[in-house]
């Protein structure tokens, strides 16, 4: 099997961002126009093309490349999405959050430590917890990144979703609790070093959870009425959805999200056209899949 990284010359074809002077804390991102034509569909096709590395662990992965079985690793992987329906799914969130944080974080990639949609009991259910368990260095220490995902065709509604997820996650029995689940299912993934994977399992051993960093990554799609009422991509447009964003920025500013010392946040806004094009693209292949 291959690479993720051979993603990446389609996902810079494809997905644009913003520049901001504070990239830690948002990032923008946006799709182009292709024959007047928001390229949602083919956001659908990078997605669907990265189930794989989203939903196969480390082990696995090298398992299916070495007998070069690809369509067990594609349908072992799909296996993992859940059953739910295309409005009621959070994994399709999820994938799209996995390649944010791969592709568009140059600070420091954060990286993968374990696959949480393997750990669901059942495909009935959605994941439990946080989105996502990714970890980065960041001056000799461990951050932990434990996102959020919400796929909606609504900013209010996805905001909404994520200030109540975060709200209950950071509570202290609550990150006791998933910290548990995490701390005994970490994958010694390809490029991660040796060292950096000691200090990664030596944070989850009696470790105060008060004094371990941790990032959350928060991803919110939304439909767009500026997306809406455009054919291509060019300095109007990116103006307009400038000020977009930072209408968005200043309704979270709103809600005031009370934080421990420890824990900081990291906005991915990404709009649409119609989140439910890209939804319906990723249930059809779903339902061929499976």
């Amino acid at each position: 099997m291959q690479s993720l990284e051979n993603l990446r010359p389609y996902i810079e074809n494809q997905i644009f961002k913003l520049e901001t002077i504070n990239s830690d804390i948002f990032q923008k991102l946006h799709l182009d126009y292709d024959n007047k034509v928001y390229r949602e569909k083919e956001l659908g096709r990078l997605i669907r093309d990265a189930v794989e590395y989203f939903a196969l662990t480390p082990e696995e992965f090298e398992e299916f490349s070495s007998t070069g079985n690809m369509i067990e690793a594609r349908r072992t992987a799909w296996s993992r999405i859940s059953d739910a329906r295309k409005n009621s799914k959070g994994d399709y969130g999820e994938l799209l959050l996995f390649l944010a944080l791969y592709f568009f974080y140059p600070t420091g990639t954060p990286e993968r430590f374990v696959t949480k949609v393997r750990l669901r009991s059942s495909t009935n259910d959605q994941i439990k917890g946080f989105d996502c368990a990714h970890f980065t260095i960041e001056n000799d220490e461990v951050c932990l990144w434990l996102g959020e995902a919400k796929f909606h065709n609504s900013f209010n509604n996805a905001i909404a979703g994520a200030i109540s997820s975060i709200k209950e996650h950071i509570e202290h029995d609550y990150l006791n609790r998933e910290f548990k689940i995490l701390g005994t299912n970490i994958e010694a993934n390809k490029g991660i070093s040796e060292s950096h994977l000691l200090k990664l399992k030596n944070t989850f051993k009696g470790k105060s959870i008060s004094n371990i960093k941790i990032k959350i990554p928060v991803l919110l799609t939304y439909d767009c009425n500026i997306i809406q009422t455009h054919e291509s991509i060019d300095g109007k447009l990116i103006e307009l959805l400038k000020d977009s964003f930072e209408k968005n920025k200043l309704k979270i500013s709103q809600k005031n999200i009370v934080l421990p010392p420890n824990i900081s946040l990291a906005f991915i806004f990404f709009p649409f056209k119609s989140v439910d094009t890209v939804k319906t693209f990723l249930e059809s292949v779903e339902e061929a899949i499976k």
